[in-house]
């Protein structure tokens, strides 16, 4: 699993990018603090980067949300991982 980044207004982002042969759509989702994206093989990068492109203010603000720790579900440890 290889980790890229992704900057949106003044955050970089980290994304995971997973292609699957049977998937059929683009899901979007954070696992932890994460962005992780899994997509069809067969999609390119550029659609895929249009799509996170009209979804950014989305992730922007789930993204601030999962950083400031206000969400009680998420788990956080002593050293301030999650």
């Amino acid at each position: 699993m290889e980790i890229k980044y992704i900057k949106i207004k003044d955050l970089e982002i980290p994304i995971s990018i997973k292609n699957y042969r049977t998937s059929k759509s683009i899901k979007i989702f954070f696992k932890g603090n994460i962005l992780t994206i899994t997509k069809p093989t067969r999609l390119s990068m550029k659609r895929l980067l249009e799509t996170i492109k009209s979804n950014e203010e989305d992730i922007y603000n789930k993204y601030k949300k999962i950083t400031a720790s206000e969400i009680s579900s998420i788990k956080q440890w002593k050293t301030g991982e999650k």
